[in-house]
Parts: C-alpha cells; structure tokens; sequence
C-alpha cells in the first residue's frame, strides 16, 4: 500500500492510516499540515479554513518584508517559518510557540527592531530570568536571537544584540527514581485499581520502563515490530517524523520485557501485525496514585525512561551500551552527565570485592621454592 494517496481536492492528501493532510507551500518550500481527521468531508471543511489562514499569512509576511517591523512582527514571522519546516515535529513547534510568547508578554523596552538595543534585551533578560526555568530561558534566548536574525535578513538592522546575552547554567537533574521493590509494587497497584483500563496502564507503565522508549516512540510500537525470535524490538516513532533523531533502532529485550510482550501477545492472539502494541497512550494519573500508595516519590513517563536506564546501568550494562539503546547519537556523552554518578557507585561497591588476602585454602609458596618447581 502507498504511504500517500492523492485526492481529488487540491492540496488534500490522505496517509495509509487513514488520516488527511493538507499539503502547503511558501516561497517555494513544502509544508504538511495534519488536518487530524479521517473523514474526508471534515478535512475539506479544514482545509478551506487552513488554507483561507495560510493565505492571508502569506499576504501579511510579503507586506511585513516591504515595511517596517516591530518585535512582535518579527516573532510572527519566525513561528511561520517554524510551522513550515517539514523536519520539525508538532510538538517542536508548540514548545516555540510557547516560548515566543512568553518573550513578547515578558517584554517591556523598544519594540521597533531597528531601534532595540543591547539594554533591552538585557532588561529582558532580567525579568524572563526570574519567572522561568533556567532551561526555558536559554530557550528564550535562543528564540530571541532567531528573531532577531529575521529583522538582519529583512535589512531592517546589521548587529544582533541577543547575542551578548549570556545563557543560565543548568544543574543536573536529582533523579528520585522508585526502588525496584517499591516500582513493582506501583504496577501491582496500578493492574488492581479496578478501572476500565488498569490492566493495559499496568502493560504500559511496565513497557516504558522495561524497554527505555520515548513516550512517542511507545505508542507507536506495533506487534510487526516486535521479533521475538531475535528477542528486539524496533523503535521507529511516529509514521511523519519518526523518532526524535530520525533513525530508526532496536533494543534488546531484557528478560522482563520478554515475558511482559509474550504474555500480551498470548492474550491478544487476534491482533494483526499493525495493532499497536500498547492500548493506552498515558498512565500519569496512574502513576501517581500508585507512587502515593506504596510511599515513593512522584514520577512521569519520561522518568520510567530513566529508570530503565538506570537498571541497566546497575546491573553492569556499560553507559555507551546504554545510550545506543536509548536513542543517543552522542556516544555516551548525554548519559554520563545523567547517569555518570551510577557508575561511580557501582565502581565503588566493586572495588569492596577486590581483595590481596589469602583465602582460607591457599599458602604462600616462597620464591626460592616456585623457582625450584
């Protein structure tokens, strides 16, 4: 089957899943858009509104580019530009949105981009620093030098003043994981809460964290993906993206993942090779009440991630081992500085097992008499 069908309505296609997307452009470039629907008269009603929305940006940046430009324009026409890049995921794009406009609502000084100085991105600076995070403000920075380049390349200025500001420092993250005794106590509690879903929030929670995936990339798994005869499972994230660096792996199964898989796959003998493996999609709500009940600190689905490579850590899995199967393309680099102290705890109770003493059964040979021997 083809991954895209052509419609008969301009701009309209529809992915083999079923669902419609609109297929745009501007200067040239090709954007999709997910019209998230898999009825067709639906996607026709939101492709006419899609498209009435797309035109009159498209007329606005064109007369943006001719003319003056204040910070808020310049903002406007960096989102449109981030909306348009097809390499960018939904959820990127959100997150941008999200930041700019924090920019603009933090923002107090000169909004003329021919006229803001240094000073006032310092101002800036200043006031997002102490309503956000340190990792949300190096994203306001980062935006905020991005936006500025719109203003360069319109002509409108020639210096960047963004680039002065200095980015906030980052601590590592305190990770408050579950013991293994208190997370197998939390999927107990989780499987006999009595609810409509408990069972398959259990089979989630259990496969997060047996296996390391992203939340995105789980739910995304189906059983085609799963081999048990090469005991692996191949993660390939979503269908229009894939998976966060955009290759596809595969992860070993630890024995804990095995029996989890081959129990449901036993149960659901009836799913084709393209069923999702996981009926759920969430379990945070889950998760808390679980983590109240048997006393452990709260945790999210990405903490299963970390708990997974947490795991495996201790249990002698080398870190660069570990970051492949977690998707990293640093080497190791992003897993040392999150898991280094793990290794370091682990080298420290090893190095109790290392001993000169003699053991019960053995004697010094002196040297004169090995020689002789």
């Amino acid at each position: 089957m083809k991954t895209w069908t052509k419609t008969k309505t301009q701009n309209l296609v529809r992915h083999k899943n079923g669902g419609y997307y609109a297929r745009l452009f501007n200067a040239g470039k090709e954007n999709w858009r997910s019209l998230k629907t898999k009825h067709e008269q639906v996607a026709k009603a939101r492709l006419s509104a899609l498209l009435g929305t797309h035109n009159e940006q498209r007329a606005k940046n064109k007369a943006l580019r001719a003319g003056n430009m204040t910070l808020a324009d310049a903002a406007a026409l960096f989102l449109t530009a981030v909306a348009e890049r097809t390499t960018i995921k939904p959820s990127s794009k959100v997150y941008a949105e999200e930041v700019v406009a924090a920019i603009l609502t933090s923002w107090t000084g000169e909004t003329d981009m021919r006229r803001i100085t240094l000073a006032d991105c310092k101002k800036w600076a200043v006031a997002f620093g102490k309503k956000y995070s340190p990792t949300r403000f190096n994203s306001g920075v980062s935006y905020l030098r991005k936006i500025f380049k719109i203003a360069i390349d319109q002509g409108l200025r020639y210096d960047n003043p963004a680039l002065e500001l200095e980015r906030a420092s980052i601590r590592a993250t305190q990770l408050e994981l579950p013991s293994r005794d208190q997370f197998l106590a939390m999927v107990l509690a989780i499987k006999n809460a009595g609810g409509r879903f408990s069972k398959d929030c259990a089979d989630y929670v259990q496969f997060l964290a047996y296996t390391g995936c992203r939340k995105g990339e789980a739910e995304n798994v189906t059983w085609q993906d799963i081999d048990f005869n090469k005991a692996r499972i191949r993660v390939k994230g979503d269908p229009i993206h894939g998976t966060k660096n955009r290759k596809t792996r595969y992860i070993p199964l630890i024995p804990e993942a095995g029996k989890l898989l081959q129990r449901m796959r036993a149960e659901r003998m009836e799913d084709t090779p393209e069923i999702p493996v996981l009926r759920v999609q969430e379990a945070q709500k889950a998760l808390d009440r679980a983590a109240k009940h048997v006393g452990a600190a709260r945790i999210t689905h990405h903490d299963l991630r970390h708990l997974f490579a947490t795991t495996c850590i201790e249990s002698g899995v080398d870190i660069p081992t570990v970051s492949r199967w977690l998707g990293h393309l640093d080497g190791g680099a992003l897993a040392m500085r999150t898991y280094g102290h793990l290794r370091d705890d682990h080298s420290q109770r090893e190095a109790q097992r290392v001993s000169f003493e003699l053991k019960p059964t053995e004697k010094i040979i002196p040297i004169a008499d090995s020689q002789a021997a």
